[in-house]
């Protein structure tokens, strides 16, 4: 992805949403999963630019 020269406050919040939200989410649903297993483990993010 390129960003703009200089992008609208409401662009960024948007392209930050965009990337952000579907992180948090799987990894909410991740802590869930683990502590209904007892706990223990990691949770590990990894992002790839294409």
């Amino acid at each position: 992805m390129r960003w703009p020269a200089h992008p609208s406050s409401r662009r960024l919040l948007d392209l930050i949403l965009l990337n952000l939200a579907p992180v948090v989410v799987g990894c909410a649903a991740a802590v869930r999963r683990v502590l209904a297993a007892g706990g223990g483990g990691a949770i590990v993010n990894a992002s790839s630019k294409s």
